[in-house]
């Protein structure tokens, strides 16, 4: 499973995807006592800084990218930074760790990796070997980078991709998009995920896996999994917690984005449906979205999905 078995974490760092249930693996793990959270620390640079990728991604498509300037530019601030983002999050561990408890912290890939890496792959969609060598492929500080035990959040594309669309489709600048379209690609594609594995895996660090459907459909093997993995007891994680509130992140878009997670009292368990047939997920997007739109989310799917088996067989 993983080489971090038995051992005590100093820091733990999820990288997730975008519609992957991994608003809720961070809320479960976060319920545990020797932890305290710091969330997302990149998604502002990333999303709505001054380094945002957006219009290096939109050079084949300047009708989205006027649109984009257009609906998304007044949601963006020059004060967000790559820069300060890494000042926020070296503050906050240091905080947490002299409270004596364990930073646990999350970002989604899409804006964690490195610009260069994310921006050449989206617009070619080709890889480089190299990315899999770097020794810190991720925005994150090196010391910072060499101490976190990772966790990777993944989920099956069938269910993942749909989901995104669903939900990018209430944001005016990100609607009726072409799934195959690179904003929509950058977000839903499991390269990112897979590139943190092999440069993770390269160095002798196996990552813990989590698929994010699993944790509501087997909620205590995942608890028992990554705290195995984590060294820590799994006494100390509850799939029920009191709603907070409010999202961690005060940006209006990420409030309503995520309303739901931060207002929700615990894991909604439900029974595995079993494998996932793909030919019925398609007819169930078609049926919602129309067939244009399914048979272009098939293509992206179909893509996906060596990435999401090789994944897949390391999860917990």
């Amino acid at each position: 499973m993983t080489s971090n078995a038995n051992t005590s974490p100093q820091r733990i760092f999820i990288f997730d995807n975008p519609r992957c249930r991994s608003h809720l693996f961070f809320r479960l793990l976060s319920t545990h006592p020797q932890l305290k959270s710091h969330y997302h620390p990149y998604v502002l640079p990333g999303c709505l800084g001054p380094e945002k990728i957006h219009y290096d991604i939109y050079k084949s498509n300047p009708a989205r990218a006027e649109l984009v300037k257009e609906l998304w530019e007044p949601m963006c601030s020059e004060d967000y930074t790559f820069a300060s983002a890494e000042r926020h999050l070296l503050d906050a561990v240091a905080a947490i760790e002299k409270e004596g408890k364990t930073p646990l912290s999350s970002e989604h890939c899409c804006y964690i990796l490195k610009s260069q890496i994310l921006v050449n792959h989206t617009n070619s969609r080709e890889l480089e070997e190299s990315w899999a060598t770097d020794p810190n492929p991720t925005h994150l500080p090196d010391e910072l980078w060499k101490s976190v035990i990772p966790i990777i959040v993944i989920r099956h594309p069938a269910l993942s991709v749909p989901s995104l669309w669903r939900s990018t489709s209430g944001v005016p600048a990100l609607a009726n998009m072409d799934p195959m379209e690179n904003h929509n690609y950058w977000f839903a594609t499991l390269t990112w995920s897979r590139v943190l594995f092999e440069a993770l895996r390269n160095q002798g660090r196996m990552p813990i896996v989590v698929d994010g459907e699993d944790v509501c459909t087997r909620t205590n093997e995942v608890i028992r999994g990554v705290c195995s993995g984590l060294g820590i007891d799994p006494a100390g994680v509850t799939d029920t917690w009191g709603p907070w509130g409010q999202s961690p992140l005060d940006h209006p878009l990420f409030v309503e984005m995520t309303r739901t997670i931060w207002e929700s009292d615990g894991v909604k368990k439900h029974e595995a449906k079993g494998p996932v047939d793909m030919d019925e997920a398609v007819r169930s997007i078609e049926k919602e979205f129309g067939a244009e739109v399914a048979a272009r989310m098939r293509m992206l799917i179909d893509g996906e999905m060596d990435n999401y088996r090789f994944l897949e067989q390391f999860k917990v």
